[in-house]
């Protein structure tokens, strides 16, 4: 990671840390984070997450950390059990920054934030996690709120990479 990356990301867990004492949790998009944006938002984002997350815990030590990998609706829909796509392909695959195209987005988030359940209907699947750093594990999620159950909506879909420990 060059160093004006690194400037940018501890200069953005500054900024985090006083949000996360309002919300448990801060979040920026690699987009909004990195200009140029970055080919490969995905990896990039995983770096930058890091980085925040060590860099965030000097001062709360129990902090964890959240990749969120937005996938792209298929049309027709994609059989959710058997679309499960693969960690390595998500990472390498190029970024589209466009109107329309959600970007992956890093969060810093309170430890009881971590394992809240959440509401709607949600279907995971772990991902193998070998590429990813100690402390970190992969899992495919699709999902939509009460509020889109409600309006028919199809499932979002995502790549979530998150932390399992302080250490």
């Amino acid at each position: 990671m060059d160093v004006d990356t690194e400037s940018v990301v501890t200069s953005w867990v500054a900024t985090a840390l006083v949000e996360l004492g309002e919300s448990g949790y801060a979040q920026i998009d690699i987009a909004d984070l990195l200009d140029p944006s970055p080919e490969l938002g995905a990896q990039t984002a995983l770096s930058c997450l890091q980085l925040a997350v060590n860099t965030a815990r000097r001062t709360v030590p129990q902090l964890g950390g959240i990749l969120t990998i937005p996938l792209e609706y298929e049309d027709p829909p994609l059989d959710l059990t058997r679309e499960i796509p693969d960690l390595s392909d998500v990472l390498t695959t190029p970024t589209i920054y466009a109107p329309g195209y959600e970007v992956p987005g890093i969060y810093l988030v309170q430890p009881w934030l971590l394992n809240s359940p959440s509401e709607g209907e949600r279907y995971t699947y772990s991902l193998r996690s070998e590429q990813l750093p100690d402390g970190y594990v992969s899992y495919y999620e699709a999902g939509r709120s009460p509020r889109e159950i409600e309006q028919g909506w199809e499932f979002a879909r995502a790549v979530f990479v998150k932390t399992v420990a302080a250490h």
